[in-house]
């Protein structure tokens, strides 16, 4: 083992090491195997790699797994006694041993994440407590000693450590994992995970994507799996790092919740900002960027649906799922509260929507900040839609975040900001590509109308909205849209009981005069006896009902509902008498 052979060669080295760990009886030839894995040059070579260390950690694993098997009594290999064996305990003692103060802790590290993990995982428990504890306590000072190592510190020993505690984090002890270095730890493992050149490499991948996505058949693009930006996409599904983003993510949450040091926790935020940005920016320079989700099946051909892109979304997705883990840690130290992931390390929707509204109700604390949020994200145009797919997107997540601020901005916001950001979406009705953004134009509109402080911005534009949404559901010629018009005017009319008594005198005329704009008369008749129900059926209380009362007899208000704009064709009534809706 003191000769160097090439790369390949120490796979070849590592596998046979496995298998002489597991056979050797000697406490004192495994502790010499280990010492020679741990020192010898034709395994630290210059070039060692990231995929070295992981086998490394390997080896104990295995060897650890395979004698804890060994010693279940239900194992076959159970029944031929060998007393000249090394039973577990013995043998971890004598790896131990070859783990010695000369060997660099960063590589001792390696050694007691793969006891641990081989002995903990699959069920087992083979450790008795004082073992146990005495390798989480080795593991833990191993750990802590390297991340102060200026000496020995470079880019691939920093990854081993990531490796190594991602692996073995779930089986240490809450009181082991809080003495962790998590100041030092926690730059390193943002580092590890969305900047170094084995973890999401700030998105770079994305970019190089666009040279190999060509034209193929049927003038679809083709994205070939031969392609040297595929390849680049499997190594980085591949990678050791990027296939531990669910653990790593725990421990970054744990590292965030533990950390003493508050301006390490506010820099890794920042380096959460700058991937974003990388990452959008790399996105933008890929032809895939310019597909919408609902027209992938025109646009590309069924090999690159097939495999490339789905590879391409796990990973994104694995992204994705870290950043909302991460954040919900953050969150939880914000708010003072232990916000955690699902026991997997992995992130959900559900938990997407607890740091969103969070962080929502902490900023609608602050209004001026609040405003001066939004129009830093708002539309690059107001009042356009934009061409490119991304930055649709990033129309919808404004106008998200705006309808969940109306309540605490003020008038001007809304006309200048919200609805001139949420108009070019009312009209369109139909389209897959705008359906998330024609449902949160109108959640933006009708947050502003329901907002008390907007009352006079509503009178001015209601009407014109009303308008738009009935063009809307007019433009399209099938029975649901007259059905759809009815709901919306009776939502409109049950919404008339909750208005103060300033917002009755320009809300009841407006309602009254929607009523003529439904074609179907049935429903037409539907929504006048549903006025006439929210007038006079006790739904309102006295203040209000007394002021319908006089809108209705003396303010026009029973012209307006019966008839619009037009004049009653010489219906002439007792006073007093009842009409045909049992009003009088």
């Amino acid at each position: 083992m003191q000769q160097r052979p090439e790369h390949i060669q120490k796979h070849r080295l590592l596998t046979s090491a496995t298998t002489l760990l597991t056979l050797l009886t000697n406490p004192s030839n495994v502790a010499l195997l280990t010492n020679q894995i741990l020192s010898a040059p034709a395994i630290w070579s210059p070039s060692i790699s990231l995929e070295t260390l992981a086998q490394i950690i390997n080896v104990y694993s295995s060897a650890s797994t395979h004698l804890s098997s060994r010693e279940d009594a239900s194992h076959p290999s159970r029944r031929i006694e060998s007393p000249r064996r090394l039973d577990l305990e013995d043998w971890i003692a004598a790896v131990l041993k070859g783990t010695n103060e000369e060997i660099i802790p960063a590589r001792q590290v390696l050694v007691l994440a793969g006891l641990l993990y081989g002995c903990q995982s699959r069920g087992r428990h083979k450790q008795t407590g004082r073992l146990r504890t005495a390798l989480q306590e080795a593991l833990i000072n191993a750990v802590n000693v390297s991340l102060q190592d200026k000496l020995h510190k470079n880019a691939i020993t920093d990854l081993g450590l990531v490796i190594a505690l991602s692996q073995v984090f779930e089986f240490l002890e809450k009181e082991q994992k809080v003495i962790l270095d998590h100041n030092s730890l926690l730059p390193m493992l943002g580092w590890a995970i969305f900047l170094s050149d084995h973890g999401l490499h700030q998105g770079y991948f994305l970019s190089a994507v666009d040279a190999d996505v060509l034209e193929g058949p049927a003038k679809k693009l083709n994205w070939s799996t031969n392609s040297h930006s595929y390849r680049r996409i499997q190594s980085v599904a591949a990678s050791p790092i990027v296939t531990a983003l669910g653990s790593l993510s725990q421990l970054m949450a744990f590292s965030i919740a533990c950390a003493s040091e508050t301006f390490r926790i506010s820099r890794m935020l920042q380096d959460l900002v700058e991937f974003s940005t990388s990452l959008c920016i790399q996105w933008r320079q890929n032809k895939l960027s310019e597909i919408d989700g609902s027209e992938e099946v025109d646009f590309l051909t069924d090999k690159t649906l097939r495999t490339p892109l789905p590879l391409l979304w796990r990973i994104l997705r694995s992204g994705l799922y870290t950043i909302v883990s991460i954040l919900t840690a953050y969150t939880g130290r914000l708010l003072g509260e232990h916000l955690q992931s699902r026991d997997n390390g992995t992130a959900t929707l559900s938990q997407y929507s607890i740091v969103y509204f969070a962080t929502i109700d902490i900023i609608s604390q602050y209004p001026m900040h609040a405003e001066a949020y939004l129009r830093d994200i708002q539309p690059a145009e107001l009042g356009k839609i934009p061409q490119h797919p991304l930055d649709r997107c990033m129309d919808v997540c404004f106008l998200n975040t705006a309808e969940q601020l109306t309540p605490i901005l003020g008038s001007t916001a809304a006309s200048d900001l919200m609805i001139l950001a949420a108009s070019p979406y009312l009209g369109i009705d139909g389209d897959p590509r705008l359906l998330e953004a024609f449902e949160a134009a109108h959640s933006v509109m009708l947050a502003i109308f329901a907002a008390p402080h907007n009352l006079d911005l509503a009178a001015v534009q209601l009407e014109p909205y009303s308008q738009v949404l009935f063009q809307a559901t007019l433009s399209r010629p099938t029975p649901s849209a007259m059905s759809e018009q009815g709901v919306l005017l009776l939502a409109l009319i049950d919404s008339l009981v909750f208005l103060q008594i300033e917002g009755l005198a320009e809300w009841l005329p407006l309602a009254a005069q929607s009523i003529h704009q439904i074609t179907d008369p049935a429903l037409g008749h539907a929504c006048k006896k549903r006025f006439w129900d929210v007038l006079s059926d006790g739904e309102m209380d006295l203040e209000r009902a007394a002021f319908c009362v006089m809108w209705w007899s003396t303010g026009g208000g029973r012209r307006m509902v019966l008839y619009g704009k037009k004049k009653p064709n010489g219906e002439s009534l007792m006073s007093g008498a009842l009409n045909d809706f049992g009003e009088l």
